[in-house]
């Protein structure tokens, strides 16, 4: 996969010419890019609130588990006769 990966990055580095890059980003409008970069991280945001929420339940989850199978274990007089 890396192989790929490497392969393919070479392709595009073959293919692209720093010059062109440069003048592309020098037009680029400061408010697109400083939208962009806030759209961005609010995203990032959003994303690390939902896996805060995904967490929370599943550790809820498993705690809830846990307090059940407890509870279904024989006591230590069955278990000694």
């Amino acid at each position: 996969m890396l192989g790929v990966g490497l392969l393919i990055l070479y392709g595009l580095l073959r293919s692209v010419h720093p010059a062109e890059v440069g003048a592309a980003i020098g037009h680029a409008s400061p408010g697109w890019i400083a939208l962009a970069e806030v759209a961005y991280l609010g995203f990032i945001l959003v994303r690390g609130w939902r896996w805060q929420v995904i967490l929370r339940a599943s550790a809820a989850l498993q705690a809830r588990r846990a307090a059940a199978d407890w509870g279904d274990r024989p006591s230590r007089q069955d278990r000694c006769g």
